[in-house]
């Protein structure tokens, strides 16, 4: 059982847009998109953002490809999923509901404005309050001075003028004397680790040191490719007791059409199987995987189909409730 639904982007469209594939296209007239996530308190995306009523989004544009159905959504909906997020893609009218995770969407520049969302735009200009500086006296001011009554040094009316303050230098010496201890201490704790700092970078066995889980998937994610290292990864980080990249790594390395990626991720969801507790139990997952697995020629993927189909028909198993929505005779007949 191949996916119905993928998401991309259009190079042809504005940033923050996304096209929805639906192979092949819809029977029903009326077609909306609704996203939801598990294990969070609020599980359904709106508009606005995650919320716990319930919504689906109207496509901005809709289109025929061939066989297949072109849904356009716009920024209200990309703006809140980011790159590999775990999420539902739901078409409620056509009874489809697919896990994904999000691809890159390049988001749309947008800032908060007063409770609102708009386009970046240029902000307005700050006006900074001006405060008063005394004058610094000028040659012409002096001359001026000697014009009206003699030197500007000089003379009985020198006596009988203040004498010119200069407050700013005051000021000056106020915060030198603050800056300089703090200049002092900061440089102090620069210098510190300064030498421990050169000799771990001088050590020659940080070169021989292997990326990380999370620097690793990344790299293959971004080949298209490496359906074998993602497995190889998954099970590295599997062992290393990381599961949530070690899910996303088996994920990827499954959509990219590795047979055993395949049935061990079936394994995962699989309720007969004790496979502990990255996942929650759920039969219709672990069937679909091992459909998949079957197809690849996987040994041992017919098997455990055939096991988990008899299981389902026992009405009160001890995993009743990971069979509720199994589909007998999609996936048994």
């Amino acid at each position: 059982m191949q996916k119905r639904i993928s998401v991309f982007e259009d190079s042809n469209l504005p940033v923050g847009m996304a096209m929805v594939r639906i192979s092949p296209s819809p029977s029903a007239d009326d077609v909306r998109l609704q996203v939801t996530r598990k294990a969070q308190d609020r599980t359904v995306l709106g508009p606005g953002g995650w919320q716990n009523t319930n919504h689906a989004f109207v496509p901005l544009n809709a289109r025929t490809d061939g066989a297949d159905l072109l849904l356009q959504f716009g920024p209200e909906l990309t703006r809140h999923l980011t790159v590999d997020m775990d999420v539902i893609l739901s078409i409620p009218e056509e009874g489809i509901s697919e896990r994904h995770f999000w691809p890159e969407i390049t988001p749309e520049p947008i800032q908060a404005d007063g409770g609102n969302i708009y386009r970046e735009k240029i902000a307005d200009p700050i006006v900074l309050p001006v405060r008063d500086v005394p004058e610094t006296p000028t040659q012409e001011d002096k001359e001026e001075e000697t014009e009206d009554g003699g030197d500007a040094d000089q003379g009985p009316e020198a006596a009988e003028r203040p004498s010119r303050s200069f407050p700013w230098i005051w000021s000056l010496l106020v915060v030198l004397l603050i800056a300089l201890p703090a200049v002092w201490y900061f440089g102090l704790r620069q210098e510190q680790p300064l030498e421990p700092t050169i000799s771990l970078l001088a050590d020659p066995a940080q070169d021989s040191v292997e990326p990380g889980f999370a620097e690793r998937y990344e790299l293959y994610r971004s080949s298209g490719d490496n359906a074998a290292e993602l497995l190889t990864l998954a099970e590295e980080a599997f062992a290393a007791e990381q599961p949530e990249i070690a899910f996303k790594a088996m994920t990827l390395s499954a959509d990219r059409n590795n047979t055993r990626a395949n049935f061990e991720l079936a394994r995962l969801y699989d309720p007969l199987e004790e496979s502990g507790e990255t996942v929650s139990p759920n039969a219709s997952n672990a069937a679909f995987f091992y459909v998949q697995a079957r197809i690849g020629g996987f040994e041992g993927a017919e098997a455990a189909l055939s096991r988990l189909c008899e299981a389902s028909l026992e009405p009160d198993g001890p995993y009743f409730e990971a069979f509720a929505s199994f589909d007998y005779p999609s996936f048994c007949q």
